[in-house]
């Protein structure tokens, strides 16, 4: 069976960034799978991708990235996915998403380099 990303939602809390990745199938054991998801301001004039990325199963990064500065800053090791079933959650500090507030955001599912699925929505 394929792995697949089905839904995936964001939520903006006070002090931090909820993200929520659903997938169907068999997360794969070998190579690299990346979780993340991009958001553009309102205005257009900002973009952020946050995210984490798994190589042979394993946590090697979470990171967010400035697209337009470009700086990208390691998350740290406080921030972690936690799996249950088949939905991926993590959490960020409020500052991986810069100043944006209002826009839309899209969130991918890359599995060796191949954007697999796109998931849309709005802030």
């Amino acid at each position: 069976m394929t792995y697949r990303l089905t839904d995936a939602s964001v939520k903006v809390r006070l002090n931090d960034v909820v993200l929520t990745y659903t997938t169907e199938g068999t997360e794969p054991t070998r190579g690299a799978v990346l979780y993340s998801t991009t958001f553009v301001s309102e205005a257009g004039d900002d973009v952020r991708q946050i995210g984490f990325k798994l190589l042979d199963s394993r946590l090697i990064a979470t990171f967010w990235s400035d697209h337009v500065s470009p700086m990208q800053y390691a998350a740290g090791p406080n921030v972690t996915p936690q799996r249950i079933g088949n939905t991926h959650t993590i959490v960020f500090p409020l500052e991986a998403l810069g100043s944006i507030r209002a826009g839309s955001w899209h969130a991918i599912l890359n599995v060796d380099g191949d954007d697999v699925d796109r998931v849309e929505g709005s802030l």
